[in-house]
This record gives structure tokens, sequence and C-alpha cells, in this order.
């Protein structure tokens, strides 16, 4: 099936719309800006081409509810990349928990799930950053669409780069309180730009008792060793993929130079 792409908009290999061009300098697109075969083309070969992999696989496995948290979620391009999946595969009910700290990016997500025709009052959209307890936090915001390095901040970071950057106090989310309905996760996917490890930390029994797979893109090689003392020694999940950052390594497929690292673990209690 054909599909248009809007004036305006960037699409993904899916045939999803995915954001308004002025959203992201960098996004991928498909080689025709005006219509695609809907799920026709294939993903660019980089680091992104494992959390395809992992998303694609967890909506294939879950029950028939395919339930997502995107943390660091940006403008929620890998939540519309859910949603697009699960429709094209036929399964009508998921569930989407999004959080992202940037205001505009925030905004950005609402929108581009309007543009997809998903309602973002039906999901679960949260303007903050997750954290390991709750509370406020200094968060570095502006420059939504060029760069994408936003972070929570200490006050002595805001103190000495204020002349640089902009800041904004925005609420800290504690991971483990996403929990709260105990609902089985299907899918973590974690770009949380350094604190990925210390959050993921703080929520142990609710990973082992709630969750099928992470995918985490990793920012330092103490924080990739930190992940895998986490889940292989201590949770004893089994490693999918794990690629560590600022090389180029060996995949299944080909070498890929990796900016971010890679890690997907996935939790033997759902194997089977």
């Amino acid at each position: 099936m054909r599909k248009k792409v809007p004036e305006g908009f960037k699409a993904d290999c899916l045939g999803i719309i995915l954001t308004r061009k002025s959203h992201s300098e960098w996004v991928d697109t498909v080689n025709s800006p005006n219509e695609l075969e809907t799920g026709d083309a294939l993903p660019n070969f980089h680091e992104e081409y494992f959390e395809w992999i992992d998303l694609i696989d967890s909506v294939k496995s879950c029950d028939g509810n395919f339930r997502f948290f995107e943390l660091g979620a940006g403008y929620g391009r890998w939540s519309l990349r859910a949603a697009g999946i699960c429709r094209n595969l036929g399964i009508k009910s998921f569930e989407i928990t999004a959080v992202e700290g940037e205001p505009s990016r925030f905004s950005w997500m609402r929108e581009n799930f309007d543009a997809n025709g998903i309602d973002p009052n039906k999901h679960r959209l949260i303007q903050g950053a997750v954290s390991k307890k709750k509370g406020q936090t200094w968060f570095y915001t502006g420059k939504a669409a060029e760069w994408y390095g936003q972070k929570s901040a200490t006050g002595r970071e805001k103190a000495r780069f204020k002349k640089d950057y902009e800041f904004q106090r925005v609420i800290k989310i504690a991971f483990k309180d996403l929990f709260q309905d105990e609902k089985i996760i299907d899918l973590i996917d974690l770009d949380i730009q350094g604190a990925e490890l210390e959050v993921l930390s703080s929520g142990k029994k609710q990973l082992s008792n709630f969750v099928k797979k992470v995918h985490v893109g990793t920012h330092s090689n103490k924080i990739e060793s930190g992940l895998r003392n986490l889940f292989g020694q201590k949770l004893k999940w089994k490693s999918i993929y794990d690629f560590s950052m600022g090389k180029i390594n060996q995949t299944p497929y080909r070498q890929i130079n990796f900016h971010d690292g890679v890690q997907s673990w996935l939790n033997p209690k759902f194997e089977g």
C-alpha cells in the first residue's frame, strides 16, 4: 500500500509519519520524500538497527497487548514506531509510557502522537526526568531540534554553564513508581544521557518482576561495566546485544561504528 507523506513531515521505513521536519535535523528518512511503500524499506545499518530488532521482536512476542516504556523519549519516535509496528501486525491494544524532560520536545511528542492518529491522552506521557527517586532537578533545555544531550544538571553545573546553556526546573519521576499498576512491560527503551545505571539499579525488584526486556543506550565504559554486573551477575538476565560506545564493533550483520553503546537484556522469567 502506497502512502503519502504530508507536506512538512518526515517518514521512516515503516511508513510512519514521525515528526515535522522542523523537529529534528538528523532523523532517518526514506529515499522518497513524498511517497513510500509502507513497510518496504529497511532501517539504516547503524547502532539503532538493534533498537529496531528489539522493538519488533518484543511486539511479535507480546500477549496481544503491547506495553512499552520509552525513557528519554525525545519527540516520541520509538513510541510511534512501537504503535506503527503494532498496527502493521494487527495488534490493536498497546499501552505507551513515554518520559521526556526537555519541554519543547515533550510538546512535539504530543503533536506527533496526534499526527499519527494516536490519542496522547490514552497513553502515559510524562514531562520530567526519570530518576532513582522523585523530586525536582535542573534540566538542560534548548536547541531541541539540533542537540540531543539534554539531561539532569546539578546546581553547580547550572552555575558553571549558564552562559552556554538554558536550564529549567523539572520534576523527577522515580523509576520504580512507573510500575505502580504492576503490569508486565514487554520492553523498556532507555536513553537518558548517563543516568542509565543509577536509574535501572534503583528498580531491581520491578525489573525482575515486571519487565521482559530492556534496551539501553549507554554513555560511558563504566556504565557499560555496571550494567553487565547488574543484569548479568545480580539479576541473572540473558545478554542479547552488548556493543561498547565509541568504537567500531563487529555485529552479526557487519561492522558498525557505535557512537553510544548498545546493550539489550532478556529476563529469563518470561522466556518460552
